[in-house]
C-alpha cells in the first residue's frame, strides 16, 4: 500500500465517523451504508441459506464511536419460532470492543424481522479495525443453525489518531 492511499484511506474513515457521529462533515454518504465489502444474502444461491430465518447482511461495518449497531433478522415463513442470537469473538473482544449478547429471539406466527441491538464500546486507544461475529443457533442443541445467512460479520473501524512520528 502506498502512503498515499493509507492517507485517502484514513480521510475516507474520518468522514464515515464524522457522518456517523453527526458532525458536520457529511462528503461520503455512502459510508453511512456498508464498506464494498458488503455481501447481500439475497445474491447468494438459496441452498446456501437458511430457509427459515437468517440476516439479509452478512457483513458489517461501524464506526468505533457510532455507539450502537443495529442488525436485522428476517424470517422467511409464516410459522411461530425461537432461537438463539449470540456475540462470537474473533480479533474484537466482548465487554472491551462491544457488549456480549447471547439471548432468545421470539418470532410470532405473523411476524417478519426482529431488530437486535449491540452496543459498540468507543475507546481512546488506537487500534487496527477488529471484527466480531453474530450467530443464530438452536436454543435446544446451542448448535449454529445451518446455512451461510445464520452468521454475520462485523468490523468495527477504529477512530482514533494512531499517533505521530517525527525525526528530528
Amino acid at each position: 500500500m502506498t502512503p498515499s492511499s493509507v492517507v485517502g484511506r484514513m480521510k475516507y474513515r474520518r468522514k464515515i465517523g464524522n457522518a456517523l457521529t453527526g458532525k458536520k462533515d457529511l462528503v461520503v454518504v455512502k459510508g453511512l451504508k456498508y464498506t464494498a465489502e458488503e455481501k447481500m444474502a439475497k445474491d447468494m444461491d438459496t441452498k446456501d441459506l437458511n430457509p427459515d430465518v437468517g440476516f439479509p447482511c452478512l457483513h458489517y461495518s461501524v464506526s468505533e464511536a457510532a455507539g450502537v449497531l443495529k442488525v436485522e433478522i428476517v424470517k422467511k415463513n409464516n410459522k411461530s419460532m425461537k432461537l438463539g442470537i449470540r456475540t462470537l469473538d474473533d480479533t474484537a473482544t466482548g465487554e472491551e470492543d462491544y457488549e456480549t449478547i447471547d439471548k432468545e429471539i421470539v418470532f410470532a406466527a405473523g411476524d417478519k424481522k426482529k431488530t437486535v441491538e449491540i452496543k459498540i464500546i468507543d475507546d481512546d486507544s488506537w487500534e487496527p479495525d477488529e471484527d466480531f461475529l453474530i450467530e443464530l443457533y438452536d436454543l435446544e442443541s446451542g448448535e449454529k443453525m445451518t446455512g451461510v445467512d445464520t452468521q454475520t460479520r462485523v468490523t468495527i473501524i477504529d477512530d482514533d489518531e494512531p499517533g505521530i512520528v517525527s525525526f528530528k
